[in-house]
């Protein structure tokens, strides 16, 4: 099961890093995230090099972000987290409407 990710993320980014964070998305760059510790999770975003991208969340709200590429060093969120956060509230609307629709199978 995927980590449940608040909708306001995005108010965490530039515009602009915001959008290039959509297009590693779109262009599936992103790993499956995995917790690798209570609340931490970890993946791998693909891009010119591979980019290890840790997330901190508690009751779906970011903590913390970390990312191994150049901009991290000045920024906390670059397009990589941007990526992984989408890629996370995607995969979990992706589940809750599976679910739904298995209930709803069920009901009928």
């Amino acid at each position: 099961m995927t980590a449940e990710v608040d909708d306001g993320f995005f108010q965490l980014f530039e515009r602009r890093i915001f959008v290039r964070g959509e297009a590693y998305y779109d262009a599936g760059k992103v790993d499956p995230p995995v917790m690798i510790a209570e609340n931490l999770w970890h993946t791998v975003v693909r891009g010119n090099d591979d980019y290890q991208v840790d997330i901190r969340l508690r009751h779906g709200k970011v903590i913390s972000a970390a990312c191994t590429c150049q901009y991290s060093q000045r920024a906390m969120y670059c397009k990589h987290v941007a990526a992984v956060l989408i890629f996370m509230r995607e995969s979990r609307r992706r589940e809750l409407d599976e679910s739904q629709d298995q209930v709803s199978e069920f009901l009928i």
